[in-house]
């Protein structure tokens, strides 16, 4: 996910795979792959986004406050996804 790749000896799981977005849902992907840096972790484990970081790039890419809400709540869904999917990587 997100061209993170887990070492394993399946070869099948380091082949990327593709999906597709709803044209409304592209600039809110776009701005997650542009705050991917500010993952806050634990013993090296990614707990969640830093937050105040988020706000600094929509701030910088010039988010408009209309749309802010919006695309936070979108960021933080892709965000729990990234952890769940993450978390059943490890565990599973």
């Amino acid at each position: 996910m997100f061209g993170l790749y887990i070492v394993t000896d399946d070869r099948a799981a380091l082949e990327p795979q593709e999906f597709h977005l709803w044209p409304e849902n592209v600039p809110a992907w776009n701005l997650f792959c542009k705050v991917l840096t500010q993952w806050n972790t634990d013993n090296g484990e990614p707990t969640g986004l830093n937050y105040p970081g988020v706000e600094v790039v929509m701030r910088k890419h010039r988010i408009k406050r209309s749309e802010e809400l919006n695309m936070f709540n979108k960021i933080q869904a892709m965000e729990e996804a990234t952890l769940k999917a993450w978390s059943e990587k490890r565990n599973g």
